[in-house]
């Protein structure tokens, strides 16, 4: 075959072939983060908390030193506060809470709380920084000063704690340290949240 033919044929691929292909590609990406972001708009439409006195918010706090992200969520900030300690180390809850939390934000301000490590608080750190300061004493200790910014914030003398499976090492170590602070600690195993 000829050169020129070779040329011929590249660029009929090149037409008839991939630049279709590409247009395809490109088309599929847009679609898919279009998708996204009208999932996104509808899940936060839907756990939109109306009124005056409900509290919706994503936010960094300095505890131990370092910020971590908690979310507050409720339909009357009045109500009793209900920290929820994630399981773990790692296993963050705020990302699934709606499938679970929806209920108990009528009778409480819902606290979820990305642990030292974790989460938006893993990503908002140096983890060179934080490695070293990854134990026990140090998350309950966060956990103590999580509490008491809580209290304050709320204007709550107790507040109540939920444990879910690593979680509950921390909130049990915090109830045994605190328990003034505390109108119920809860321990939950490793069972399905949902």
């Amino acid at each position: 075959m000829s050169s020129i033919r070779w040329k011929s044929v590249v660029r009929r691929l090149l037409l008839w072939g991939i630049v279709p292909l590409l247009s395809i590609v490109v088309i599929v990406a847009a679609t898919a983060l279009y998708s996204r972001h009208l999932v996104v708009e509808g899940v936060r439409v839907l756990r939109h908390i109306p009124g005056p006195d409900g509290i919706d918010v994503l936010e960094k706090v300095k505890i131990g030193g370092i910020d971590q992200w908690v979310s507050i969520r409720g339909r009357d900030r009045s109500n009793p506060v209900l920290l929820f300690i994630h399981g773990g180390p790692g296993g963050v809850a705020m990302p699934l809470s709606h499938g679970f939390q929806d209920t108990w934000e009528e009778f409480f301000t819902v606290v979820q709380w990305d642990q030292r490590g974790a989460g938006k608080t893993y990503s908002a750190n140096d983890p060179e920084k934080v490695g070293p300061t990854m134990s026990a004493d140090r998350m309950i200790q966060d956990a103590e000063e999580l509490v008491t910014h809580l209290r304050t914030r709320f204007h709550k003398d107790k507040i109540v704690v939920v444990g879910h499976s690593w979680g509950t090492i921390v909130g049990i170590n915090l109830a045994k340290r605190h328990p003034e602070w505390l109108n119920a600690y809860v321990g939950m195993g490793l069972g399905r949240l949902i």
